[in-house]
């Protein structure tokens, strides 16, 4: 019922484990090891139904197409995203995990049944704390008075649009973390900034952060910071490599306010 890739490791299994054991324990190190796993795991095989699904196609197919709707939708209706949030998203990854364990492939102790089911839970969790920072980032421009489109995330034809939003005609995606800079399948052509997190480890923090092309740095002016340079920006160092090292960093907030300063200057529309 499974064929699982050959290429893995037993370390990149005990980081699996240690990840269903608790995500927030692990170190940077297994959290390498963790999504190399997962990007392993992807073109692995499980037999569903009487058809081979990979495992990325099973978690399209089976599961975010069962539990993603509903989520959202919830989420939306939400006052607090950053406090309800957390509890929604481990309520349906309790339905998944329930949900899986229930199938014909399904069996206790299998390490093969173990792997399916960490692969969905780990993109479970991505796809959960990705739409919830979406949902707050707009929410937050929208009190600011900053004006923006952005896709309908409750429709799926939307939700999978090229862009998440334009901002003085600029399109832009909103990403959880930086992550997304080093797989060799990042969607970065035609996006002009994207809004995410970096982590500051002086002040054991999280900052809010927009990377932008040289059009949309050009376009709100002022000063920025490379992203290149390991000294300024350690995070970034595996941008260079992902070919983006001309994206410029942006405190969110400074961001805000030089867009505000150029809509009420330029009367500019949010579409352009």
């Amino acid at each position: 019922m499974f064929r699982i890739n050959s290429n893995l490791t037993p370390e990149q299994d005990a980081a699996l484990t240690d990840y269903l054991r608790g995500a927030e324990r692990l170190t940077r190190k297994q959290w390498h090891r963790l999504r190399e796993a997962i990007d392993l795991l992807a073109r692995s095989t499980v037999t569903f139904q009487g058809r081979e699904y990979t495992f990325k196609w099973f978690y399209e197919t089976c599961i975010d197409r069962q539990f993603a709707d509903a989520f959202l939708q919830t989420l939306l209706t939400t006052t607090d995203v950053r406090q309800d949030a957390p509890r929604l998203q481990a309520a349906t990854a309790r339905e998944i995990a329930q949900w899986i364990r229930q199938q014909d492939f399904y069996q206790n102790g299998q390490a093969e049944s173990r792997w399916l089911l960490i692969f969905c839970l780990y993109w479970w969790s991505a796809f959960a704390l990705g739409y919830a920072f979406e949902v707050e980032i707009f929410r937050d421009l929208q009190a600011e008075g900053i004006e923006f489109a952005c896709h309908d995330i409750t429709n799926r034809n939307e939700r999978l649009s090229p862009f998440d939003l334009t901002v003085l005609g600029l399109r832009g995606d909103v990403k959880y973390s930086t992550w997304f800079l080093t797989n060799e399948n990042a969607r970065l052509e035609g996006l002009d900034f994207f809004i995410t997190r970096l982590y500051d480890e002086t002040g054991a923090r999280w900052l809010r952060v927009v990377l932008l092309t040289p059009i949309a740095s050009e376009l709100i002016g002022g000063e920025t910071i490379s992203a290149s340079p390991a000294e300024t920006v350690p995070a970034l160092l595996d941008a260079v490599t992902a070919g983006v090292a001309t994206l410029a960093l942006i405190r969110y907030d400074d961001w805000k306010a030089r867009v505000r300063l150029r809509q009420t200057s330029k009367g500019d529309n949010p579409n352009g």
